[in-house]
């Protein structure tokens, strides 16, 4: 019954009318706001919004947003209450992550009431591909770098033109799903064009209160799926995907600088030579290295000390009469 009255309700088709038909007004966190009486669509910049791109082949857009909140595993801050958004372009998807009551917040700081927010909209998936940077604000630019628009200060493209509204924020196709509730009227009651979406926001609450379990299962299924994934991109020797090269990177850079401190630590304890003592052992046990001394005559252990506070600095000491070993984390 629940999934009947899903399928029966009647939402706008965004792709087909491209658009609520209400101005659509580009919003950053310089704009101000003043005097808005009609419910208006806003364009967000990326300063409301975090953005990825990712190459994902001939994935559908169904598995890639089951794989949103693992793009965004460890880069966005913590306690926040996040919602994810996908959208194919081109031969890419991009992954958006946002917070929802963050957003109304800050477009309510803005002198945007929560009652005359229409639809939002992301720049990057309405804006992109810019032909040319564009003034937004009188003190940003929106630019394209690396397939992404971000906001850079006007000082540094002076002459970039300025966004022509009624020219650029027309044919809106990817709006954002809110689930928040707006407030009340005073006079009791909610404005009549919110229906539809309070209508919505309950029924698929009730669903997903429904599907909570099976959403635990699928969940537990697709780390186990992203497990047997990287098992097999291993065994067959595929072509590596951006969080394996990104892995495999810092991997990669901690042992560069395992060994460049160890060549630092080796080559000068290496070259110590005296008739008073000689090195024994050299020897690296994980990151620490350890250089033993056979003492020849107790006069050398002062002056083998104060060769190794520049060879080994930091190095830890310990000594018999016949011998000393210095130990140093690399």
């Amino acid at each position: 019954m629940l999934k009947r009255a899903l399928l029966s309700l009647k939402l706008p088709d965004f792709k087909r009318s491209g658009g609520s038909g209400r101005k659509a007004v580009f919003v950053h966190s310089e704009s101000t706001f003043h005097g808005l009486t009609d419910k208006t669509d806003f364009v967000l910049s990326p300063a409301f919004y975090w953005c990825r791109r990712e190459e994902l082949g001939k994935q559908s857009l169904y598995r890639a947003r089951k794989l949103a909140p693992s793009v965004f595993h460890g880069l966005l801050p913590q306690g926040e209450n996040f919602r994810y958004k996908v959208t194919r372009q081109g031969d890419s998807f991009l992954f958006f992550a946002y917070n929802e009551g963050e957003i109304l917040a800050r477009l309510e700081a803005l002198g945007i009431p929560r009652e005359l927010v229409g639809r939002l909209y992301f720049a990057q998936s309405e804006l992109f591909p810019l032909e040319e940077p564009l003034r937004v604000t009188p003190e940003s630019v929106l630019i394209e770098q690396n397939g992404l628009l971000a906001m850079v200060p006007a000082s540094l493209l002076p002459d970039a033109p300025l966004l022509d509204p009624p020219a650029r924020l027309t044919g809106l196709q990817h709006p954002v799903r809110l689930s928040l509730a707006l407030p009340k009227k005073s006079g009791g009651g909610y404005p009549s064009a919110s229906r539809p979406l309070w209508l919505a926001t309950v029924l698929v609450a009730l669903f997903l209160l429904a599907e909570g379990s099976r959403y635990v299962r699928l969940s537990t299924a697709l780390e186990n799926l992203q497990d047997a994934r990287s098992t097999l991109y291993t065994r067959a020797g595929l072509p590596a995907t951006s969080f394996q090269v990104e892995a495999m990177r810092s991997r990669l850079e901690k042992i560069d600088r395992i060994q460049q401190s160890l060549r630092l630590t080796l080559s000068p304890v290496s070259l110590l030579q005296h008739p008073d003592y000689r090195l024994e052992t050299l020897t690296l046990n994980n990151d620490t290295v350890e250089a033993r001394f056979a003492i020849k005559d107790k006069r050398g252990i002062a002056p083998l000390k104060k060769v190794l506070e520049t060879a080994m600095p930091g190095a830890s000491l310990s000594e018999t009469p016949e011998q000393l070993t210095a130990r140093s984390a690399l």
